[in-house]
């Protein structure tokens, strides 16, 4: 059995190949290397193998509890959660994971037609959970006072700006223009923010094509902005509440989980509180940088 250790925004992940799964030599999952750690304690394993566990045929049509637009499906399982990508009304699933958050350990099964398929350039290439990584984590971190959020993010002396907004709204415009002027980038995509020892943090998260625009580091959280959502190069504080609100729609939310979806809400209204929020419109001239460190 190959294993490789992970560490996301704090969280130790074991990941395991069984013997008959063909492993990536490197372990890197296609995530980026950065965030491999040496061995150690683990907070949560998953196992990766072939074929179906044999309580699969027992679910029953009570089970399923959430599908997203038939990419991924969720469903009770035991005493945790288990995802399928595709959804049931879809087809056969390509990958079946079962997870027990209270044991830390889940099980990703693979059907056995993908390793054939990825021969050509595809498992050992790519990150074997596929579609199942944002549902996957984004229940995860739910149990770690963590919340997955489509966001950017950098770090400006020792602090997190958080830049939030939907796809196409300039995240990776604004951490590119952060990275010319020395800054680290966390990531400029997806951000995990925790909340530990009561702080709100921002970490990077492994799942991205450049490495240089992602990092495994974290830093607690100091400023929100939220893009396009005040006149070109207008700057305007938020309210706690109003940026509350603007943050849930940048976060994924395990919803089909009551508890968990209490966590989220509960680290979002942390971070709305915390720290200082703008509204910020497109720039489209250098000077709203500048106006952005002297807030």
């Amino acid at each position: 059995m190959s294993r490789w250790f992970w560490r996301i925004a704090e969280v130790t992940l074991s990941v395991c190949w069984r013997k008959e799964v063909s492993s990536p030599r490197s372990g890197d999952l296609g995530w980026d290397r950065s965030f491999r750690t040496r061995t150690g304690p683990a907070a949560h394993t998953i196992e990766i193998q072939l074929g179906q566990p044999s309580q699969w045929q027992k679910l029953g049509a009570d089970g399923w509890v959430f599908s997203s637009a038939g990419v991924w499906a969720a469903f009770r399982w035991e005493a945790g959660w288990g995802f399928t990508s595709p959804a049931p009304s879809v087809g056969r699933w390509k990958r079946l994971l079962v997870w027990s958050p209270h044991h830390g350990r889940a099980e990703l099964w693979l059907d056995p037609s993908l390793p054939g398929e990825a021969s050509k350039g595809g498992l050992t290439h790519c990150d074997p959970l596929q579609n199942l990584t944002l549902p996957f984590f984004t229940a995860l971190f739910a149990g770690h006072q963590g919340i997955l959020v489509h966001a950017a993010a950098v770090e400006v002396d020792g602090q997190a700006w958080l830049f939030a907004g939907p796809s196409g709204s300039g995240k990776s415009h604004w951490s590119r223009q952060w990275q010319e002027r020395g800054m680290i980038v966390l990531d400029e995509d997806r951000v995990v923010l925790r909340q530990l020892n009561g702080q709100v943090w921002a970490f990077g998260t492994p799942w991205h094509p450049e490495p240089r625009l992602c990092s495994p580091q974290g830093a607690p959280l100091e400023r929100i902005f939220f893009l396009r959502q005040a006149d070109p190069d207008a700057v305007q504080e938020s309210r706690p509440a109003a940026a509350a609100t603007l943050l849930l729609r940048s976060a994924q939310l395990p919803i089909y989980d009551p508890e968990g979806t209490q966590a989220v809400l509960d680290v979002v209204g942390e971070a709305a509180t915390q720290v200082r929020s703008f509204l910020i419109g497109s720039m489209t001239d250098d000077r709203l940088l500048e106006r952005l460190t002297m807030l």
